[in-house]
């Protein structure tokens, strides 16, 4: 704590509300009992609105030729297509960590008992 009985980071340590404003903060920093909360994302109507045009716009029947279309060039060697079309039926790889003896901790973890 400093001289002026603030712990350094802006807020007291005592769990009072904040009196230095209306943010629904406690001196502390946690939310205060209560506390409604700000008003939340205000770009989510709009991307609603968005999401709502393409699901009006594009068709089952798209959505399949479009796939339809990232299959076959994945069959012709196109590394990009297919790594999308595998990653979305089989889920993305998981990423492999080793330890320092170069194990893969992911099928270490997985095997150990």
């Amino acid at each position: 704590m400093s001289g002026n009985g603030h712990n350094g980071n802006g807020h007291g340590g005592n769990g009072k509300a904040n009196s230095k404003g209306d943010n629904g903060r406690l001196e502390n920093g946690r939310f205060a009992k209560g506390w409604k909360g700000g008003p939340g994302n205000p770009n989510l109507l709009h991307i609603g609105a968005l999401r709502q045009a393409v699901r009006e716009a594009v068709t089952a029947e798209d959505i399949a030729a479009i796939l339809m279309a990232m299959v076959a060039k994945a069959k012709d060697g196109d590394s990009i297509a297919a790594r999308e079309v595998l990653d979305r039926c089989l889920g993305k790889s998981a990423t492999i960590i080793q330890d320092d003896e170069g194990r893969d901790l992911v099928l270490r973890l997985a095997f150990e008992t």
